[in-house]
């Protein structure tokens, strides 16, 4: 992004140009950044299409989050809940930096609740089957990443707060591509 500064030499069409192009390129990379920012966030452009859309998935993505919470939300899911939000963007500083590795016991719960998360999965992906299909590969490959992200985890290969971390930039990539296609006519 560029800083303020401006400096141009020349004949003074040269320079009044070069000023024009500078206020351009900064707008359009205010703009950009500012859109990124709310994209980032969650937020997705206005536009008919978009609206459409989002109210196409809606439903699924509700009944998506109901399951979701449900599995996160079980008691023996307690050991994971003091490592990991359910919601990545709520993670905190100590939860991204956090250096230990999955104890036998997380392992454990892991292994028992994943398959309940993959049903959930699951379940989205043959609703959105109908309803929006190009989301289908968006939403296949995020949750691809999140399998390999887990096996990493219960192989000690990954430490919480990597875990978290990939977890949350694994959520804004994907409201980055949500975002493109929820702005397509469908």
């Amino acid at each position: 992004m560029n800083s303020g500064t401006f400096y141009a030499e020349g004949k003074p069409a040269f320079v009044a140009g070069a000023a024009v192009g500078n206020a351009i390129g900064t707008a359009i990379n205010t703009a950009a950044t500012y859109q990124d920012c709310m994209m980032a966030t969650g937020y997705t452009p206005e536009t008919s299409a978009t609206q459409a859309n989002v109210a196409k998935i809606k439903p699924v993505m509700a009944q998506a989050s109901s399951c979701g919470v449900a599995v996160y939300s079980a008691p023996e899911a307690e050991p994971i809940r003091m490592h990991s939000p359910y919601n990545p963007s709520e993670m905190t500083a100590a939860q991204l930096s956090d250096r230990a590795f999955a104890t036998d016991s997380e392992i454990a719960v892991i292994t028992a609740l994943y398959p309940r998360l993959v049903e959930c999965q699951q379940n989205v992906l043959n609703q959105l089957s109908t309803t929006m299909p190009t989301l289908v590969p968006v939403l296949s490959a995020a949750y691809a990443t999140g399998a390999e992200e887990i096996t990493l985890l219960k192989s000690r290969r990954l430490t919480w707060g990597d875990f978290n971390t990939r977890r949350k930039n694994r959520l804004v990539d994907f409201q980055a591509r949500l975002s493109a296609e929820l702005g397509k006519a469908q």
